[in-house]
């Protein structure tokens, strides 16, 4: 094995190692002094409620685009009619 793939192995070993330490700060910060399984567990099934909320908040947001398109869609038939009748007065 070379100089350079040795080095790029530590540099690997080391990137990992920054990874877990970097993880378990997270736990440390958030759940406690220590990242107990319950507490992963704990922190997964907030991971997939914020995941559900998201989901909801950009189906909240489709819909409100319809609604919007709706709305406009009436507002241009309203308007509509409102000329007609103005034309029908103007007739008179």
């Amino acid at each position: 094995m070379s100089e350079d793939e040795k080095e790029e192995t530590r540099m690997e070993e080391r990137y990992e190692a920054f990874k877990i330490a970097a993880a378990i700060t997270y736990f440390e910060e958030n759940f406690g002094t220590m990242p107990h399984p319950l507490k992963i567990f704990k922190f997964r099934r907030w991971l997939k409620d914020f995941e559900m909320f998201m989901e909801g908040l950009e189906f909240g947001g489709m819909l409100m685009l319809k609604m919007l398109r709706e709305v406009r869609k009436n507002m241009k038939k309203k308007t509509i009619e409102v000329t007609k009748e103005d034309e029908e007065r103007a007739s008179y």
